[in-house]
């Protein structure tokens, strides 16, 4: 079992406590064998920081993992209440059968010739022809009411082209 927080702070304190009489006056240690002390311990502490990196990443990847199998998982789940397999080859085979990643409604292939993706820009009541998707509803231009001074202006405009 645990140690319950009281023990923990009281193992703290005593391991601390003979970690401060290890360690002797700075004054009474000569200058080499201190250098010599300070180089250990910056070799240990860059190590100890080199392995905490890599345990992180190494942490990271496993979540990621997880996550992956969790959702095969989940896949394979929902594919499998649809689809029992028929053939008997594939059943006896050695390896598992092969499990889709990607739904067949994540992703349309745009099966149009040049031609036609160039009159999509071209004509501008063109719209992109997937298979077993049905075309937008119809688009209408937005029709902008003009003012009455520009109404007056046109009419004005038309007449003086009717006496010309």
């Amino acid at each position: 079992m645990g140690m319950t927080k009281d023990q923990q702070e009281d193992a703290k304190k005593v391991f601390l406590v003979g970690i401060r009489n290890g360690i002797p006056e700075g004054s009474s240690i000569p200058p080499d064998e201190l250098k010599a002390k300070i180089k250990e311990l910056h070799h240990r502490i860059c190590k100890l920081e080199t392995d905490k990196y890599d345990l992180e990443k190494r942490h990271e990847r496993q979540e990621y993992d997880l996550k992956e199998l969790n959702e095969r998982s989940r896949q394979v789940a929902r594919n499998s209440n649809g689809n029992k397999v028929a053939d008997s080859s594939d059943s006896n085979s050695r390896f598992p059968p092969k499990v889709q990643i990607l739904s067949k409604y994540d992703r349309q292939i745009d099966r149009r010739n040049f031609k036609e993706r160039r009159s999509m820009y071209e004509n501008k009541n063109a719209f992109p022809c997937f298979p077993g998707v049905a075309p937008p509803p119809t688009l209408f231009e937005k029709v902008f009411k003009k003012y009455d001074y520009e109404l007056l202006e046109e009419e004005e405009a038309e007449e003086v082209e009717e006496y010309e």
